[in-house]
């Protein structure tokens, strides 16, 4: 027996154990095991769009090394009816003080507690990972190629990359924004901005196809520029298959905030006035009411 699960020490985490190192959770039984615990994290997540749908199974599709450290999968999920779907799910591993500091400050970003025969850390989302995230920058920049068993992931960048990075020398912090949708925004000081998209779709993403045309053909300005992307290319059908957007890479604008979240306050500050006002119904002139002499 290569693993087991077993009840977790820290609330809502369940823990893997392995014989081997780490990586070893990507192979055979630790890998089928694993696989049983991702419906139970990407179900309740923000960004995973079927919540009325019952999840049937979770199954890695794809495994592709990013660093020692961490890994950049694709998750098919499959209902009880309809269509499956796949999700991008970046995973790494930590130990460690640098483990309990993500079990305290973001239980949401770990999946499982993982016990090796060296050390006990957690497996977790890797987009909390600033080393990844600063990796998944550089990729681009430097148009690097990933490989992985189905396919490969391959990051470029645009013409207009190097003046919206700056000086190369510069360090661009990375910081995840809060704000989650149907992707994971990644921001780079106030250069750049990385779209992750969470669930993918066949074909180039209409976003990077449009964003591309008219930055580099046309130079519209009153668009984010496009920098950059990070795309998925099967080996299956490389002559007639399309490329899977994974990523976009665009200028950072500077701004108040976004739509939802005005039309929100709007409402709270019209609800929040109409409470403040004075207002006292009279009862109807109804006929009943009236006095007749």
């Amino acid at each position: 027996m290569s693993h087991s699960v077993s009840p977790s020490d820290h609330k809502d985490h369940p823990v893997l154990h392995v014989h081997g190192t780490w990586e070893t959770v990507f192979q055979g039984e630790p890998r089928a095991a694993l696989e049983q615990l991702l419906p139970g994290y990407i179900a309740p997540r923000r960004w995973f769009g079927s919540k009325a749908r019952t999840i049937e199974t979770a199954q890695l599709i794809e495994i592709i090394p990013i660093t020692s450290l961490s890994y950049l999968t694709l998750v098919k999920i499959s209902f009880t009816a309809g269509e499956p779907e796949t999700y991008v799910l970046p995973l790494a591993f930590v130990a460690g003080e640098q483990a309990e500091v993500l079990r305290r400050e973001r239980p949401m970003s770990v999946i499982a507690v993982l016990r090796t025969p060296e050390a006990e850390g957690v497996l977790y989302d890797a987009v909390w990972n600033p080393r990844f995230d600063a990796i998944l920058l550089e990729m681009i920049g430097e148009g690097k190629q990933f490989t992985g068993s189905n396919g490969d992931v391959v990051a470029s960048a645009t013409s207009v990359f190097p003046r919206l990075r700056g000086d190369a020398s510069q360090t661009l912090h990375p910081h995840v924004l809060g704000v989650e949708q149907s992707n994971t925004n990644m921001r780079y000081g106030e250069h750049l901005l990385l779209k992750l998209y969470r669930r993918l779709e066949a074909g180039v993403n209409p976003d990077l196809e449009i964003g591309q045309f008219l930055t580099e053909r046309v130079a519209f300005e009153h668009i984010p520029p496009v920098a950059g992307a990070i795309e998925y290319r099967q080996r299956q059908d490389p002559t007639t298959g399309e490329p899977i957007t994974l990523a976009i890479l665009q200028g950072f604008v500077r701004n108040q905030g976004d739509a939802w979240y005005y039309t929100l306050d709007g409402l709270r500050e019209y609800f929040t006035r109409m409470r403040s006002m004075e207002y006292a119904p009279t009862a109807a002139d109804l006929p009943g009411n009236r006095c007749w002499s």
